[in-house]
């Protein structure tokens, strides 16, 4: 009805009632981030996180509540999670997952499955290296063998091709071996047109060096240092020198194509907003303080690995 059907009952026919009583906030919006939890991995690269919630100031009293994330988004948010413990895991001995390719192409012969060296490195990665990185551990631990069977060897008609361990890598990266066309069951070798219908293509005689050889000479590694920066990205070194571990002295016919990094990148996660970076000398300090006198902090490894003393650092 209109207002003025009413008019003869008298009286304002207008009432208020109070609404929305709680105090207003003022709309102070900010991301209100927790503390870091334990790292995921005390080794290898792990994960640590911590809560990051948006929050908004009540504006009477100051009381600081938690709203829905959507409300913050105008706003940068802290990270919620970054890298830690960057570090390299000690290596161990692990059986390798699959058994090797039988040792005969016929008849009867042995298929192994070794214990490799098993390391994860600072970045996360899980490698084989060589067994000097488990030589804390003692030796190598002894490899599986089982018995394999393949069709019957044609005793006399029957060659295939057969290849002895690689040479020693030489200072070129280079390796070779021999391969021969033999017959396996009496042990004649032929010429390689024997090997025409062989099972197996011909192995390859010639490679770039992916191992040490037969191990007389070796890249042996040292210790990653502390990361020169506690964020924002910064460097370790390690020493890695070559060794003749059998005559056990310094050498230098380790091949260049295999040597170990002597510099990885750490930290590179940002740094909080306001937190200090911390700056440390990676490398021994009189090297840095030499480094600094001949005016080479401008260089960007130098002044990563001797970043204290090339920032005036005490």
């Amino acid at each position: 009805l209109a207002a003025s059907s009413c008019a003869a009952a008298g009286g304002d026919y207008l009432t208020e009632i109070a609404c929305n009583n709680p105090p207003c906030r003022d709309g102070s919006l900010a991301w209100k981030a927790g503390a870091w939890v334990q790292c995921t991995r005390s080794c290898g690269s792990g994960v640590e996180r911590r809560s990051v919630t948006c929050t908004s100031t009540e504006k009477e009293t100051g009381v600081v509540f938690n709203v829905n994330d959507e409300s913050c988004v105008h706003l940068t948010k802290p990270a919620d999670s970054r890298p830690c413990n960057q570090i390299e895991c000690p290596g161990e001995w692990v059986l390798a997952e699959t058994y090797s390719d039988c040792s005969v192409t016929c008849g009867v012969g042995t298929e192994s499955r070794p214990h490799v060296c098993r390391i994860r490195t600072a970045q996360g990665l899980t490698v084989d290296g060589t067994a000097h990185f488990c030589s804390s551990l003692g030796p190598q631990p002894p490899t599986l063998t089982r018995r394999c069977e393949r069709h019957e060897c044609d005793p006399e008609g029957y060659f295939t091709w057969h290849a002895i361990e690689w040479k020693p890598c030489t200072v070129h990266c280079d390796q070779e071996r021999q391969v021969w066309c033999h017959n396996p069951v009496t042990g004649r070798y032929r010429g390689d047109q024997s090997c025409a219908n062989a099972p197996i293509s011909k192995p390859t005689i010639y490679r770039k060096c992916i191992s040490d050889g037969n191990g007389q000479y070796k890249w042996i590694d040292g210790q990653w240092t502390p990361c020169s920066r506690s964020c924002g990205g910064g460097k370790q070194v390690r020493d890695v020198i070559c060794r003749n571990v059998k005559a056990d002295t310094s050498a230098r016919s380790c091949p260049q194509c295999i040597k170990p990094e002597t510099v990885q990148d750490c930290n590179e996660f940002e740094c909080p907003v306001g937190e200090a970076i911390a700056c440390t000398d990676t490398s021994p300090a009189d090297f840095c303080a030499s480094q600094q006198s001949l005016g080479r902090c401008a260089i960007q490894l130098i002044g990563e690995v001797c970043c204290k003393t090339c920032s005036g650092g005490a």
